[in-house]
């Protein structure tokens, strides 16, 4: 939920979201702004996701689709009545824009990952540091190891970060 709040201290507006602070302003009419815009796309739920349209079938039968990311939805007229639908403005994979009515195309579900990300690979990723935190919190039997270990990991981050 969003919440404007008022910090005495700070002299200005925070704006909130569950607790967390986003954003800063002197002015509370901007956070006002920015909270609605942010409900608008909360409530619109198709803003940002990928998008695909059915174009056509190869000779072998398979269908042949465009994809594109949902930057905004309108209200288009559809056929010869004036009959109002909601239309998709969709920003395609060659940076064009068109506007593609909701019947015509599907939303794309992202593959799953199928192994982690480098980021989380060791030696130098999340993971690791997560482990090494609970072998601090969980271990105390052997500092040696324990000191041995995160030595390790300070030397693979620092060897692992690029360089200027």
């Amino acid at each position: 939920m969003l919440t404007i709040e008022h910090d005495d201290d700070g002299g200005c507006f925070r704006l909130l979201d569950d607790g967390i602070g986003l954003c800063t302003s002197k002015s509370r009419n901007v956070l006002v702004r920015v909270r609605d815009a942010l409900n608008a796309v909360r409530e619109t739920g198709l803003v940002g996701s990928t998008v695909a349209k059915l174009i056509g079938t190869r000779s072998d039968k398979q269908p042949v689709h465009i994809h594109g990311v949902v930057c905004a939805i309108v209200a288009v007229p559809h056929g010869v009545s004036a009959i109002l639908t909601a239309g998709l403005v969709v920003r395609r994979d060659d940076s064009k824009l068109e506007v593609w009515t909701a019947h015509e195309c599907s939303v794309v579900e992202p593959a799953r990952p199928d192994r982690d990300t480098p980021s989380n690979e060791p030696p130098i990723g999340v993971r690791t540091a997560c482990e090494l935190l609970t072998r601090w919190l969980n271990e105390y039997s052997d500092p040696d190891a324990i000191d041995r270990d995160t030595r390790k990991f300070l030397a693979d981050r620092r060897a692992a970060e690029p360089t200027p």
